[in-house]
């Protein structure tokens, strides 16, 4: 048990922590951390106040940071998580190395090429790529499988030259000479946190003029949700929630045979492209793949306002295939649903009819005639 103290430029009275510091061999033992409660804490103060780490017994790196939460009656401590995050991998044997998921090539993760299956993939080690009876690595099966410009990076890699198996390492590129140190820990702490503030705050504020006139359109309160939440990143993707550190199968459940991000699930997957081309808006989704899901929905939503005024129907039904694809999705995911185009058809006319019902009930409330 070790105690450590600190001080701010508050002027405060020393901060008291205790925390066990990796003696044991799982996980659970390992990120045990106490605090004790400080009533000092002033309500302007939220700072980082204690960081640990380990390599737990899956070789994996965990980063836990301890904060104070100001809104609390006492100041208590909170735990934020990086797995396998910030530390990078020195290949050896490649046997402990995930190639789709680690940082292992120059501290990144490379990316397949667009033909590969992500289903059998994602479970391949390094040492696949790997001649271990020649000590060089297999170009041509490499070549295949990576994204060109990663398949290159990866045959710079050094490979172990002795004849004698050495396992992979993992490092801390941070620190010129690969250990983990609190100075640098701390550095890159605070340059995540930073960089996911300034992220958001970036995705929110270019969208302003959108979400003005998102939220004057005359549609269901859940979709103007819906949409936002798409907008900045919200919703819960399997790829997002794999990048929190979260393991799942990452694989779209729709078509198996890319992971699963919002551009994926309501653009580049068959079933998305099939149903919007059967559409009534005869939308190719797959048409100008370098646009953001974000900027599609955004380009199509003032295209429609433009061409039938503030009241679209063709908004209403876009966004209604929208939601049809994500309640498909999600029928397929936690109820085993067949979650096939005559699904996602039917979606899109329940969608329709229920947001048809609001408006009615909306015209009523203000006194507004209802045409039909």
């Amino acid at each position: 048990m070790e105690k450590r103290t600190s001080t701010s430029s508050y002027g405060l009275k020393r901060l008291e922590f205790s925390g066990h510091m990796f003696e044991g061999r799982s996980r659970s033992e390992a990120s045990k951390l106490q605090m004790v409660n400080n009533p000092l804490l002033p309500a302007t103060y939220c700072g980082i106040v204690l960081f640990f780490w380990e390599f737990n017994e899956n070789a994996r790196f965990v980063f836990n940071v301890g904060r104070f939460d100001p809104g609390a009656p006492r100041a208590t401590c909170t735990h934020l998580h990086y797995q396998n995050c910030g530390s990078a991998w020195k290949v050896g044997d490649g046997n402990n190395i995930i190639a789709g998921r680690d940082n292992w090539v120059h501290g990144k993760v490379p990316v397949f090429a667009s033909h590969i299956r992500l289903t059998g993939a994602k479970l391949w080690r390094v040492s696949h790529f790997i001649r271990a009876s020649e000590l060089r690595w297999n170009a041509a099966l490499i070549r295949d499988s990576f994204d060109n410009n990663d398949a290159n990076s990866i045959l710079s890699v050094e490979l172990p030259s002795s004849s004698v198996s050495v396992p992979d390492r993992l490092y801390w590129p941070k620190n010129k000479v690969g250990n983990f140190t609190v100075k640098t820990g701390y550095a890159f702490l605070q340059e995540q946190l930073t960089d996911q503030d300034a992220s958001f705050g970036f995705r929110q504020n270019r969208f302003v003029p959108f979400f003005k006139l998102l939220w004057d359109l005359k549609i269901l309160p859940k979709w103007k949700l819906f949409i936002w939440k798409i907008m900045v990143e919200g919703l819960p993707m399997k790829a997002s929630l794999e990048r929190r550190g979260i393991s799942l199968d990452i694989s779209c459940d729709l078509c198996s045979d890319f992971s699963e991000d919002a551009q994926h699930m309501f653009r580049h997957c068959k079933l998305a492209q099939d149903v919007w081309r059967s559409s009534m808006l005869g939308i190719y989704s797959n048409f100008n793949e370098n646009h953001s899901l974000q900027q599609w929905i955004l380009n199509y939503i003032q295209l429609f306002i433009s061409e039938d005024g503030k009241y679209s129907d063709q908004v209403v039904t876009f966004i209604g295939i929208l939601w049809a694809l994500r309640v498909t999705r999600n029928s397929r995911v936690f109820r085993s649903e067949t979650g096939d185009i005559q699904e996602v058809q039917t979606q899109v006319t329940l969608a329709l009819k229920e947001n048809a019902i609001y408006m009615h009930k909306d015209s009523e409330n203000w006194g507004v005639p209802h045409t039909t």
